[in-house]
Formats: structure tokens, sequence, C-alpha cells
């Protein structure tokens, strides 16, 4: 795990300099035109930066910002428990009036308490970002207050299990990311 996370971040990292160089982000080919200069803006801004960073305090200064980036998504910081957990394929059943469908769960939100949320930058809720992704991640938290019917168990699943739990959870089993596989979940 932790090496595929420090293999993520450095693809990431080149990623980003590739889009500031052609303006386009190949990862997402079928977004629209303003996606990819938006994309395109943060990455030419985000390169500006480093170079900056880069002339005025060498390359010690962004490899701090690497390590220092990926340091909260490895063990034994608790924030890991929100970063393996943001994607899963969790198996969710809808319940109806009359019937029940089974469906894959493909994002997953963690709920400890406010110093988690604050500790994450709010990423922690991360079905509600996906649902509303313009909301200011701050305003997240407010979101799943005011719609609990939509944001809690056991419409969605998981996000009680706390931060052991989650992590005992998405290490249980090799999954697929975001319901990728979604046929194949049990």
């Amino acid at each position: 795990y932790s090496f595929s996370m420090c293999f993520e971040r450095a693809a990431l990292c080149a990623n980003d300099k590739v889009v500031a160089v052609v303006g386009r982000n190949f990862f997402f080919p079928n977004k629209p035109a303003a996606f990819h200069e938006t994309c395109t803006a943060y990455a030419r801004t985000n390169a500006l930066v480093h170079a900056l960073l880069f002339l005025i305090s060498g390359p010690s200064a962004l490899l701090w910002l690497f390590w220092a980036e990926l340091g909260w998504q490895l063990p034994p910081h608790p924030a890991m428990a929100m970063f393996v957990s943001n994607h899963p394929s969790l198996a969710n059943t809808f319940a109806g009036e009359e019937t029940s469908t089974a469906a894959c769960q493909p994002t997953a939100s963690v709920y400890v308490e406010q110093w988690y949320d604050w500790l994450c930058a709010f990423a922690n809720f991360h079905t509600e970002h996906h649902d509303f992704p313009d909301m200011p991640m701050f305003r997240l938290a407010n979101l799943r207050r005011i719609a609990p019917e939509f944001y809690s168990a056991p419409a969605l699943v998981g996000c009680d299990d706390g931060i052991v739990g989650t992590i005992e959870r998405t290490f249980a089993k090799r999954d697929f990311y975001a319901c990728a596989g979604e046929d194949q979940i049990q």
C-alpha cells in the first residue's frame, strides 16, 4: 500500500506537468473543454509555484512538499483511513416501497468526530463531495446535517465504521476501484 501511494503521488505530480505543457488532462478524455481549461490553469499555476520554489529554495523544497502531501496518506496517520476508503466498491441495498435493488456504492465518507473533519480538511465527506463537487469542502458537514437520509447509515454503507473499522474493511480483501468491477461484487 505505502509503495503504491508513493508511486501514485509521483505519477500525479508528473501528470500535472504534462497537463501544464499540453493543455489537456488525458486521464479524462470525455470531459468538456471547460474542465480541461480549468485543469490547465491549475497545472500551470502549480508548475509556476514549483519553479519559483525550486529557484528560491532548491530541490529540497519540492521534496518536502511531496513528502508532506504523502505523509498524511500513510500509516500511522489517522487520516489514512479516509484516503484508503474514498473509492471502494461497497455493496449497498436501496430499499423501495415494493422492491429493493442491490447496487454498488463507488464513494465512501468516514464520519468520526469534528477533530477528524479538520484533520482531513473535510475530505472525509467524500460522497458529499462527489454529489456536490463545487461546494466548498468546509460546508460538506452542513450538507450531511441537513440531508441525513442520504448521508448516514444505512443509506451510506461504512460511514460509521470509525478509523480502525474503515482500515480493517478496506484491507480485508482485494477490491475494485469505485465499482469498476461492479459485476463481480459479492
